[in-house]
């Protein structure tokens, strides 16, 4: 499994976890306009990335990239 995935299988059932408990606290709708800015914010950062042939030392881009799948 691709370590991207296995990321995923981790940070989403936490995730979940953190913000059932957030959207019980606060309220869901807030909860959940506070994930979808997340994910834009996420997306957004995913496309400021370099592209493919860009010259970045050691991959920087991947650990990038894995951290904005998190987000």
């Amino acid at each position: 499994m691709p370590s991207s995935a296995k990321t995923c299988c981790i940070a989403r059932p936490l995730g979940g976890i953190f913000f059932g408990w957030l959207g019980d606290k606060m309220g869901r709708q807030k909860v959940l306009a506070m994930t979808l800015m997340l994910m834009a914010a996420a997306t957004f950062a995913v496309g400021l990335l370099p592209g493919v042939r860009a010259t970045v030392p050691g991959g920087f881009c991947k650990r990038l990239r894995r951290s904005c799948r998190i987000g």
